[in-house]
C-alpha cells in the first residue's frame, strides 16, 4: 500500500492491489496525522543546516534547542522532509539553466541596478525613502513593526515588473514600504558594506578602539567601496538619522535600528562567518555609522528627486 498526502486538503489517497484488483479512495486524515505533517514541514527547514546526517534520534535531540518545540512529532517524517528540502537544486543552478530568472531590482546588486538604471542610487531606494518620510517618521515602532508578508511580496513583484509604479498609493502602508526596503537590502547579492570590507569591519569593531580612533579607518573603508554603495549608504543613513530625530515619538533609538539593519547591511560572503556576531560586529558597526553619519557621509540632505 502506498499513500500520497495532499497538503491543500486534509485527505489521503489509499491504493490497494488485492488479487489483481486495484482500488483508490480518499480517506480523511486524522488531526494527529495532519499535525505531524504541519510540524514536520515547519521544523524541517529550521534545522536544515544543523547536521548533514539527520536520523530520527538526532532530529529529536535537535528539537530540544528550538524555541517552543512541538510536544509530538514524527521524527522519521521530519527527517524525510529535511532531506527533501536539502535535495532541492540551488538558486544559482536554476539560474544557470534559465529556469529562475534574475530579478531586475530585488535580489540583485547595487552596481548592476545602478548600471541598468543609469543612476547613482537605485530608484526603488529613493522612492521608498521619500514615501516613508512623506508618511511621517513619528510613527511608533517604525521599521520594527512587521508588515503583512504577502503584501510586501506583492510590492516586490510590482517593482520588479515595471518602472511605472508609485509608492504613494494607499494600498502600500508605511509598514509595507519599510518592510520592502528592509527586504531589498537583506536580499542584495552583495551587501551595502561590500564583502571586501567585512574582515576589516570585524577587526575594527573587535579592537576596543574609541570612536575617535574608529572614525578615520571607517571613513577610509567606506570611500573604498564602489560608488553605488557609497551613494546608497549616504541616502540610507541620512534617512535613518531623520528617523532618529523623532525617537521620542517613534521609540526607535540607534541601537534598535542597528539590530534591525545589522545583518542586512554588514555580512560575510560565507554565511557561517557572521553567525553570532550581530551584537559584537554588525550592530555596533551600523550603530556607529548612525551616531557619526555627518562625519562619515556629510551633512544631512534630503533624498534625491526621482527622475
Amino acid at each position: 500500500r502506498c499513500s500520497l498526502y495532499l497538503f491543500s486538503a486534509p485527505y489521503q489517497i489509499e491504493q490497494t492491489d488485492a488479487r489483481g484488483l486495484k482500488d483508490a479512495y480518499l480517506v480523511q486524515l486524522t488531526a494527529n496525522v495532519m499535525d505531524s505533517w504541519k510540524a514536520a514541514i515547519r521544523y524541517a527547514k529550521q534545522i536544515l543546516d544543523d547536521d548533514d546526517r539527520l536520523t530520527p534520534s538526532l532530529a529529536r535531540n535537535t528539537l530540544k534547542y528550538l524555541p517552543n518545540p512541538p510536544s509530538k512529532l514524527d521524527t522519521g517524517l521530519l527527517a524525510k522532509m529535511r532531506e527533501f528540502f536539502r535535495s532541492r537544486p540551488s538558486a544559482e543552478l536554476l539560474r544557470s539553466r534559465g529556469i529562475l530568472k534574475n530579478e531586475p531590482v530585488f535580489a540583485s546588486s547595487l552596481v548592476q541596478i545602478c548600471e541598468n538604471e543609469n543612476s547613482e542610487v537605485p530608484r526603488f531606494v529613493v522612492c521608498a525613502v521619500r514615501a516613508i518620510e512623506a508618511r511621517g517618521l513619528h510613527h511608533l515602532g517604525i521599521y520594527r513593526i512587521s508588515a503583512n508578508a504577502a503584501t510586501v511580496q506583492k510590492l516586490r513583484c510590482r517593482v520588479n515588473q515595471s518602472d511605472n509604479y508609485s509608492l504613494n498609493s494607499d494600498m502600500w502602508t508605511l509598514d509595507v514600504i519599510t518592510g520592502a526596503l528592509k527586504l531589498f537590502f537583506r536580499e542584495l547579492k552583495e551587501p551595502l558594506f561590500t564583502f571586501d570590507t567585512y574582515p576589516k569591519i570585524v577587526k575594527l569593531f573587535t579592537s576596543n578602539k574609541s570612536d575617535d580612533e574608529l572614525l578615520g579607518p571607517m571613513h577610509e573603508l567606506i570611500q573604498s567601496m564602489p560608488n553605488p554603495h557609497i551613494a546608497t549608504a549616504r541616502v540610507l543613513f541620512h534617512h535613518l538619522c531623520r528617523v532618529l530625530e523623532y525617537s521620542e515619538l517613534n521609540q526607535m533609538h540607534s541601537h534598535k535600528l542597528a539590530i534591525i539593519f545589522g545583518l542586512s547591511l554588514v555580512r560575510s560572503e560565507n554565511d557561517c562567518d557572521h553567525l553570532g556576531t550581530l551584537t559584537s560586529v554588525q550592530a555596533p558597526c551600523v550603530d556607529f555609522c548612525l551616531q557619526h553619519t555627518v562625519e562619515l557621509f556629510g551633512p544631512l540632505i534630503p533624498p534625491p528627486v526621482v527622475v
